[in-house]
């Protein structure tokens, strides 16, 4: 009875598995590549492809707290957060400013 209240209430494990780090290093790994094509691209612009790289490499410190200042795991997440609300909304207008252009409603 008390593994199973452990293993329902584990105070000191984040997550129960492995799973969710590798999503999220694939996700943050792949926001990453896409802003560095953004930077070498002119579609976009310098200002999206920078704001995706602090966005996604902030993000990325998530692994190297967790790893090193357990106690700080949390950081990295509210500091990428504006950046990434910030990215989402220029690739938006980006993407709204192409369709106009090509005729599209």
């Amino acid at each position: 009875a008390g593994e199973a209240l452990l293993a329902a209430n584990n105070p000191d494990g984040i997550y129960q598995g492995a799973g969710i780090y590798i999503s999220l290093f694939l996700v943050l790994l792949a926001g990453l590549i896409i802003s560095v094509v953004m930077w070498r691209s002119s579609v976009f612009g310098k200002a999206a492809a920078i704001t995706g790289l602090l966005a996604n490499g902030i993000g990325m410190c998530y692994f190297v707290t967790l790893a090193l200042l357990p106690s700080i795991y949390w950081l990295p997440h509210p500091i990428s957060a504006p950046f990434r609300v910030i990215w989402y909304f220029l690739i938006a207008l980006r993407l709204f400013k192409l369709g106009r252009k090509k005729g599209n409603p």
